[in-house]
Protein backbone atom coordinates (compact mmCIF):
# COMPACT_ATOMS: atom_id res chain seq x y z
CA UNK A 1 0.00 0.00 0.00
CA UNK A 2 1.33 3.73 -0.95
CA UNK A 3 2.31 5.53 1.69
CA UNK A 4 0.20 8.72 0.54
CA UNK A 5 -3.92 8.06 -0.61
CA UNK A 6 -5.53 10.90 -2.77
CA UNK A 7 -9.16 10.35 -0.89
CA UNK A 8 -10.28 13.45 -3.23
CA UNK A 9 -12.71 13.42 -6.19
CA UNK A 10 -12.48 10.06 -8.67
CA UNK A 11 -9.97 7.90 -9.32
CA UNK A 12 -10.59 4.54 -11.75
CA UNK A 13 -8.54 2.17 -9.18
CA UNK A 14 -6.95 1.85 -5.73
CA UNK A 15 -10.37 1.33 -4.37
CA UNK A 16 -9.21 -0.79 -1.50
CA UNK A 17 -6.60 1.79 -0.27
CA UNK A 18 -8.88 4.75 -0.42
CA UNK A 19 -11.81 3.00 1.62
CA UNK A 20 -8.99 2.42 4.06
CA UNK A 21 -7.88 5.53 4.26
CA UNK A 22 -11.49 7.17 4.72
CA UNK A 23 -12.05 4.93 7.43
CA UNK A 24 -9.25 6.26 9.00
CA UNK A 25 -9.64 9.91 8.64
CA UNK A 26 -9.41 11.58 12.16
CA UNK A 27 -8.29 8.15 13.82
CA UNK A 28 -11.83 7.29 15.24
CA UNK A 29 -11.96 4.06 13.69
CA UNK A 30 -11.89 2.13 16.57
CA UNK A 31 -14.26 4.14 18.43
CA UNK A 32 -16.76 3.98 15.51
CA UNK A 33 -16.86 -0.06 14.54
CA UNK A 34 -17.08 -0.91 19.17
CA UNK A 35 -20.30 1.23 19.02
CA UNK A 36 -21.56 -0.06 15.55
CA UNK A 37 -20.50 -3.67 17.18
CA UNK A 38 -22.48 -3.23 19.92
CA UNK A 39 -25.33 -1.73 18.34
CA UNK A 40 -25.60 -4.74 16.22
CA UNK A 41 -25.77 -7.25 18.48
CA UNK A 42 -29.78 -5.54 19.11
CA UNK A 43 -32.13 -7.61 17.74
CA UNK A 44 -33.84 -6.46 14.39
CA UNK A 45 -33.32 -3.12 14.97
CA UNK A 46 -29.81 -3.04 15.24
CA UNK A 47 -28.76 -4.25 12.18
CA UNK A 48 -31.16 -1.97 10.49
CA UNK A 49 -29.03 0.78 12.18
CA UNK A 50 -25.57 -0.17 10.86
CA UNK A 51 -26.88 -0.64 7.62
CA UNK A 52 -28.14 2.57 7.43
CA UNK A 53 -25.46 4.19 8.73
CA UNK A 54 -22.96 2.40 6.22
CA UNK A 55 -25.06 3.34 3.62
CA UNK A 56 -25.47 7.14 4.49
CA UNK A 57 -21.37 7.10 4.84
CA UNK A 58 -21.32 5.76 1.69
CA UNK A 59 -23.98 8.25 0.05
CA UNK A 60 -21.63 10.80 1.25
CA UNK A 61 -18.34 9.77 -0.35
CA UNK A 62 -20.15 9.31 -3.45
CA UNK A 63 -21.04 13.33 -3.69
CA UNK A 64 -17.53 13.74 -3.62
CA UNK A 65 -17.30 14.58 0.60
CA UNK A 66 -14.21 12.75 1.73
CA UNK A 67 -15.32 11.79 5.82
CA UNK A 68 -14.66 9.38 8.15
CA UNK A 69 -17.63 7.18 9.38
CA UNK A 70 -19.67 9.12 11.35
CA UNK A 71 -19.50 12.95 10.65
CA UNK A 72 -23.05 12.92 8.63
CA UNK A 73 -25.71 14.91 10.96
CA UNK A 74 -28.09 12.15 10.77
CA UNK A 75 -29.78 11.19 13.78
CA UNK A 76 -30.40 7.35 14.84
CA UNK A 77 -33.86 7.66 13.61
CA UNK A 78 -32.63 8.39 10.04
CA UNK A 79 -29.99 5.63 10.42
CA UNK A 80 -33.04 3.53 10.76
CA UNK A 81 -35.21 4.41 8.21
CA UNK A 82 -32.32 4.29 5.92
CA UNK A 83 -31.59 0.92 6.74
CA UNK A 84 -35.01 -0.48 6.39
CA UNK A 85 -35.06 1.24 2.75
CA UNK A 86 -31.60 -0.67 2.25
CA UNK A 87 -33.14 -3.93 3.45
CA UNK A 88 -36.14 -4.09 1.14
CA UNK A 89 -34.44 -3.05 -1.61
CA UNK A 90 -32.17 -6.26 -0.77
CA UNK A 91 -35.30 -8.63 -0.02
CA UNK A 92 -36.74 -7.49 -3.24
CA UNK A 93 -33.38 -8.49 -5.18
CA UNK A 94 -33.30 -11.78 -3.20
CA UNK A 95 -36.60 -12.53 -4.41
CA UNK A 96 -35.67 -11.50 -7.97
CA UNK A 97 -32.78 -13.72 -7.54
CA UNK A 98 -34.25 -16.80 -6.01
CA UNK A 99 -36.88 -17.04 -8.65
CA UNK A 100 -34.62 -17.14 -11.66
CA UNK A 101 -32.09 -19.51 -9.75
CA UNK A 102 -35.24 -21.91 -9.11
CA UNK A 103 -36.21 -21.80 -12.78
CA UNK A 104 -32.53 -22.47 -14.13
CA UNK A 105 -32.33 -24.87 -11.30
CA UNK A 106 -34.75 -26.90 -12.94
CA UNK A 107 -32.55 -27.56 -16.12
CA UNK A 108 -30.82 -30.83 -15.63
CA UNK A 109 -27.15 -28.95 -16.61
CA UNK A 110 -27.56 -25.86 -15.78
CA UNK A 111 -29.00 -26.74 -12.23
CA UNK A 112 -26.32 -28.48 -11.39
CA UNK A 113 -23.57 -26.03 -12.16
CA UNK A 114 -25.81 -23.26 -10.82
CA UNK A 115 -25.99 -25.03 -7.46
CA UNK A 116 -22.36 -25.67 -7.41
CA UNK A 117 -21.19 -22.12 -7.96
CA UNK A 118 -23.87 -20.64 -5.69
CA UNK A 119 -21.59 -18.82 -3.33
CA UNK A 120 -20.14 -17.21 -6.17
CA UNK A 121 -23.25 -16.20 -8.00
CA UNK A 122 -24.60 -14.95 -4.31
CA UNK A 123 -21.36 -12.71 -4.43
CA UNK A 124 -21.62 -11.47 -7.53
CA UNK A 125 -24.96 -10.49 -7.32
CA UNK A 126 -24.60 -8.86 -4.22
CA UNK A 127 -22.29 -6.36 -5.67
CA UNK A 128 -24.76 -5.54 -8.34
CA UNK A 129 -27.25 -5.04 -5.58
CA UNK A 130 -24.86 -2.73 -3.65
CA UNK A 131 -24.99 -0.08 -6.51
CA UNK A 132 -29.02 -0.57 -6.56
CA UNK A 133 -29.17 0.50 -2.46
CA UNK A 134 -26.72 3.71 -3.09
CA UNK A 135 -29.08 4.32 -5.90
CA UNK A 136 -32.29 3.95 -3.67
CA UNK A 137 -30.22 6.02 -1.23
CA UNK A 138 -29.35 9.52 -3.50
CA UNK A 139 -32.87 9.59 -4.06
CA UNK A 140 -33.89 8.25 -0.79
CA UNK A 141 -36.77 6.16 -2.69
CA UNK A 142 -37.25 2.97 -1.86
CA UNK A 143 -38.23 2.60 -5.92
CA UNK A 144 -35.49 3.73 -6.96
CA UNK A 145 -33.49 0.76 -6.47
CA UNK A 146 -35.11 -1.23 -8.62
CA UNK A 147 -34.69 1.72 -11.86
CA UNK A 148 -32.60 -1.40 -13.40
CA UNK A 149 -31.66 0.74 -16.58
CA UNK A 150 -29.53 3.35 -14.74
CA UNK A 151 -28.25 0.10 -12.57
CA UNK A 152 -27.59 -1.18 -15.83
CA UNK A 153 -26.19 2.04 -17.33
CA UNK A 154 -23.61 2.28 -14.35
CA UNK A 155 -22.23 -1.17 -14.81
CA UNK A 156 -21.99 -1.32 -18.24
CA UNK A 157 -19.98 2.40 -18.07
CA UNK A 158 -17.49 0.54 -15.50
CA UNK A 159 -17.72 -2.77 -15.16
CA UNK A 160 -13.44 -3.59 -14.69
CA UNK A 161 -14.08 -1.31 -11.12
CA UNK A 162 -16.90 -3.48 -10.04
CA UNK A 163 -15.08 -6.48 -10.17
CA UNK A 164 -12.46 -4.39 -8.07
CA UNK A 165 -15.22 -4.45 -5.10
CA UNK A 166 -16.45 -8.05 -6.18
CA UNK A 167 -12.59 -9.36 -5.91
CA UNK A 168 -12.17 -7.96 -2.30
CA UNK A 169 -15.97 -9.26 -1.52
CA UNK A 170 -14.79 -12.92 -2.35
CA UNK A 171 -11.87 -12.56 -0.51
CA UNK A 172 -13.16 -11.36 2.83
CA UNK A 173 -16.07 -13.37 2.40
CA UNK A 174 -13.81 -16.78 1.92
CA UNK A 175 -11.37 -15.76 4.90
CA UNK A 176 -14.05 -14.99 7.09
CA UNK A 177 -15.99 -18.32 6.02
CA UNK A 178 -13.07 -20.06 6.94
CA UNK A 179 -12.54 -18.52 10.32
CA UNK A 180 -16.39 -19.08 11.59
CA UNK A 181 -16.10 -22.50 10.38
CA UNK A 182 -12.96 -23.28 12.74
CA UNK A 183 -14.58 -21.70 15.62
CA UNK A 184 -18.26 -23.31 15.05
CA UNK A 185 -16.89 -26.74 13.89
CA UNK A 186 -13.54 -27.15 15.66
CA UNK A 187 -14.40 -28.53 18.75
CA UNK A 188 -17.92 -30.39 17.95
CA UNK A 189 -16.82 -31.88 14.83
CA UNK A 190 -13.59 -34.26 16.47
CA UNK A 191 -16.47 -35.54 19.08
CA UNK A 192 -19.33 -36.36 16.56
CA UNK A 193 -16.37 -37.90 13.84
CA UNK A 194 -15.21 -39.96 17.49
CA UNK A 195 -19.18 -40.55 18.14
CA UNK A 196 -20.07 -42.36 14.64
CA UNK A 197 -17.00 -44.84 15.09
CA UNK A 198 -18.03 -46.08 18.13
CA UNK A 199 -21.62 -46.70 16.93
CA UNK A 200 -20.49 -48.67 13.77
CA UNK A 201 -20.65 -51.80 15.58
CA UNK A 202 -24.22 -51.39 16.19
CA UNK A 203 -27.06 -52.32 14.26
CA UNK A 204 -30.84 -51.81 14.18
CA UNK A 205 -32.98 -50.20 16.35
CA UNK A 206 -29.35 -49.76 18.69
CA UNK A 207 -27.95 -47.99 15.99
CA UNK A 208 -30.67 -45.37 14.98
CA UNK A 209 -30.92 -44.44 18.69
CA UNK A 210 -27.22 -43.94 18.88
CA UNK A 211 -26.90 -42.27 15.54
CA UNK A 212 -29.88 -39.58 17.01
CA UNK A 213 -27.76 -38.85 20.16
CA UNK A 214 -24.66 -38.43 18.64
CA UNK A 215 -26.50 -35.84 16.22
CA UNK A 216 -27.99 -33.96 18.87
CA UNK A 217 -24.88 -34.01 21.02
CA UNK A 218 -23.75 -32.35 17.65
CA UNK A 219 -26.36 -29.91 17.50
CA UNK A 220 -26.06 -29.08 21.28
CA UNK A 221 -21.92 -28.72 20.76
CA UNK A 222 -21.89 -26.05 17.68
CA UNK A 223 -24.48 -23.57 19.90
CA UNK A 224 -21.60 -22.10 22.01
CA UNK A 225 -19.02 -21.55 18.56
CA UNK A 226 -22.23 -19.87 16.85
CA UNK A 227 -23.03 -17.37 19.76
CA UNK A 228 -18.93 -16.62 19.74
CA UNK A 229 -19.17 -16.04 15.86
CA UNK A 230 -22.21 -14.06 15.94
CA UNK A 231 -20.47 -11.56 18.22
CA UNK A 232 -17.36 -11.60 16.51
CA UNK A 233 -19.42 -10.77 13.30
CA UNK A 234 -20.95 -8.15 14.64
CA UNK A 235 -17.60 -6.07 14.56
CA UNK A 236 -15.63 -7.60 11.78
CA UNK A 237 -18.18 -7.87 9.37
CA UNK A 238 -19.45 -4.14 9.93
CA UNK A 239 -15.77 -3.47 9.20
CA UNK A 240 -16.25 -5.22 5.81
CA UNK A 241 -19.51 -3.75 5.22
CA UNK A 242 -17.75 -0.37 5.83
CA UNK A 243 -14.73 -1.11 3.50
CA UNK A 244 -17.40 -2.28 0.82
CA UNK A 245 -19.45 0.60 0.62
CA UNK A 246 -16.67 2.79 0.93
CA UNK A 247 -15.34 1.17 -2.31
CA UNK A 248 -18.45 1.47 -4.27
CA UNK A 249 -19.27 4.98 -2.97
CA UNK A 250 -15.78 5.92 -5.16
CA UNK A 251 -16.51 3.93 -8.13
CA UNK A 252 -20.03 5.98 -8.42
CA UNK A 253 -18.18 9.27 -8.01
CA UNK A 254 -16.87 9.02 -11.46
CA UNK A 255 -20.84 9.48 -12.48
CA UNK A 256 -21.28 13.21 -11.69
CA UNK A 257 -23.63 12.33 -8.68
CA UNK A 258 -23.95 16.21 -7.35
CA UNK A 259 -25.15 17.17 -10.50
CA UNK A 260 -28.00 14.15 -10.98
CA UNK A 261 -31.34 15.28 -11.97
CA UNK A 262 -34.75 12.95 -11.80
CA UNK A 263 -34.66 9.27 -12.41
CA UNK A 264 -35.60 9.15 -15.87
CA UNK A 265 -32.91 11.81 -16.44
CA UNK A 266 -29.84 11.04 -18.48
CA UNK A 267 -26.70 10.68 -16.63
CA UNK A 268 -24.66 13.92 -16.60
CA UNK A 269 -21.00 13.26 -18.33
CA UNK A 270 -18.63 11.46 -16.49
CA UNK A 271 -15.94 12.61 -14.40
CA UNK A 272 -12.42 11.74 -15.44
CA UNK A 273 -9.91 10.07 -12.95
CA UNK A 274 -7.33 11.64 -11.37
CA UNK A 275 -3.17 10.75 -11.02
CA UNK A 276 -2.77 8.50 -8.67
CA UNK A 277 -0.15 9.35 -5.47
CA UNK A 278 2.38 6.56 -5.17
CA UNK A 279 5.52 6.98 -2.63
CA UNK A 280 7.75 7.51 -5.64
CA UNK A 281 5.43 10.70 -6.37
CA UNK A 282 4.94 14.16 -4.43
CA UNK A 283 2.62 13.44 -1.76
CA UNK A 284 -0.14 15.47 -1.46
CA UNK A 285 -1.08 18.78 0.33
CA UNK A 286 -3.80 17.27 2.15
CA UNK A 287 -2.62 13.58 2.82
CA UNK A 288 -4.84 11.18 5.16
CA UNK A 289 -4.19 12.13 8.45
CA UNK A 290 -5.06 16.30 7.84
CA UNK A 291 -8.41 15.37 7.83
CA UNK A 292 -10.57 18.81 8.77
CA UNK A 293 -13.92 17.82 10.17
CA UNK A 294 -16.87 18.51 7.88
CA UNK A 295 -20.54 18.16 8.06
CA UNK A 296 -23.62 17.43 5.48
CA UNK A 297 -26.94 17.01 5.37
CA UNK A 298 -28.31 15.36 2.81
CA UNK A 299 -31.97 16.25 3.30
CA UNK A 300 -31.10 20.09 2.08
CA UNK A 301 -29.53 18.56 -1.13
CA UNK A 302 -31.42 19.85 -4.02
CA UNK A 303 -30.78 17.61 -6.92
CA UNK A 304 -31.56 20.48 -9.67
CA UNK A 305 -28.59 22.35 -8.40
CA UNK A 306 -24.62 22.26 -7.85
CA UNK A 307 -24.19 21.50 -4.05
CA UNK A 308 -23.91 24.12 -2.18
CA UNK A 309 -22.23 24.81 0.93
CA UNK A 310 -24.92 24.61 3.69
CA UNK A 311 -25.26 27.06 6.33
CA UNK A 312 -24.15 26.43 9.68
CA UNK A 313 -26.61 25.59 12.23
CA UNK A 314 -27.52 27.82 14.67
CA UNK A 315 -27.37 26.85 18.32
CA UNK A 316 -30.47 26.81 20.32
CA UNK A 317 -30.49 29.73 23.33
CA UNK A 318 -31.18 28.30 26.25
CA UNK A 319 -33.80 29.89 28.87
CA UNK A 320 -31.46 31.81 30.57
CA UNK A 321 -30.28 33.48 26.81
CA UNK A 322 -33.79 34.19 26.38
CA UNK A 323 -34.92 36.01 29.66
CA UNK A 324 -32.05 38.03 29.55
CA UNK A 325 -32.61 39.34 25.93
CA UNK A 326 -36.34 39.90 26.60
CA UNK A 327 -35.25 42.08 29.78
CA UNK A 328 -33.09 44.32 27.66
CA UNK A 329 -36.05 44.88 25.08
CA UNK A 330 -38.20 45.90 27.83
CA UNK A 331 -36.07 48.56 29.18
CA UNK A 332 -35.34 49.70 25.81
CA UNK A 333 -38.83 50.35 25.55
CA UNK A 334 -38.80 51.63 28.68
CA UNK A 335 -36.22 54.05 28.23
CA UNK A 336 -37.71 55.59 24.85
CA UNK A 337 -41.00 55.88 26.61
CA UNK A 338 -39.39 58.13 29.11
CA UNK A 339 -37.63 60.33 26.44
CA UNK A 340 -40.94 60.99 25.11
CA UNK A 341 -42.84 61.99 28.14
CA UNK A 342 -41.34 65.61 28.42
CA UNK A 343 -41.94 66.56 24.74
CA UNK A 344 -45.55 65.63 25.14
CA UNK A 345 -47.63 69.03 26.59
CA UNK A 346 -49.85 68.54 29.59
CA UNK A 347 -53.72 68.02 28.45
CA UNK A 348 -55.51 71.57 30.45
CA UNK A 349 -58.74 69.70 32.64
CA UNK A 350 -61.68 70.69 31.14
CA UNK A 351 -63.69 73.65 33.31
CA UNK A 352 -66.80 72.00 35.12
CA UNK A 353 -69.96 73.22 33.77
CA UNK A 354 -71.86 76.18 35.36
CA UNK A 355 -75.62 76.49 36.17
CA UNK A 356 -77.53 78.37 33.38
CA UNK A 357 -79.56 81.65 34.76
CA UNK A 358 -83.23 81.76 33.36
CA UNK A 359 -83.12 84.49 30.31
CA UNK A 360 -86.46 85.48 31.57
CA UNK A 361 -87.98 86.57 34.44
CA UNK A 362 -90.81 84.73 35.66
CA UNK A 363 -94.58 85.90 35.42
CA UNK A 364 -95.66 87.93 38.53
CA UNK A 365 -98.74 86.81 40.40
CA UNK A 366 -101.55 89.76 40.52
CA UNK A 367 -102.02 91.22 43.42
CA UNK A 368 -104.53 90.12 46.19
CA UNK A 369 -107.74 92.85 46.82
CA UNK A 370 -107.89 94.78 50.07
CA UNK A 371 -110.03 93.56 52.36
CA UNK A 372 -113.48 95.79 53.15
CA UNK A 373 -115.54 96.11 56.80
CA UNK A 374 -118.93 95.66 56.36
CA UNK A 375 -121.76 97.73 57.82
CA UNK A 376 -122.84 96.47 61.52
CA UNK A 377 -121.91 95.19 64.44
CA UNK A 378 -120.40 92.38 62.36
CA UNK A 379 -117.09 91.60 62.30
CA UNK A 380 -116.61 89.59 59.29
CA UNK A 381 -114.96 90.76 56.53
CA UNK A 382 -115.73 89.90 52.71
CA UNK A 383 -113.84 89.82 49.57
CA UNK A 384 -115.68 91.62 46.53
CA UNK A 385 -119.22 92.76 46.76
Amino acid sequence: MASYVNVDGFQDSRYLARSWALLNLGGGLAVTILKLGLVSLIPIVGPLIVLGFTVEWARQISWGVSCPPGSQTWSWGGYLSSGWRAFVVQIGYGLIVAMVMMVLGAIPLIGQFIGTLSPVIGTVISVFVMVAVMHAAIYQRIGAGFNFSRAFQMFDHDTVGLLRVLGFSLLAGFCLTVVYSIIIFGASIPAFVANIMQIESLTGTEYNRALFDAMMAFAVAIIPGSLVSLVINGFVGTLVELIKYGMVGLWMRQFNVANWGREEDPLPPTINAQPTYTQYTQPPTNPAGTYQQQYYDPNYYDPSRQQAQQPQAQPTPTWQEMDAEAQQLWQQQYEAAQRRAPQQAPQQAAPAPQPQMPTQAPQQLPEAPAPREIDGDSAETTFGE
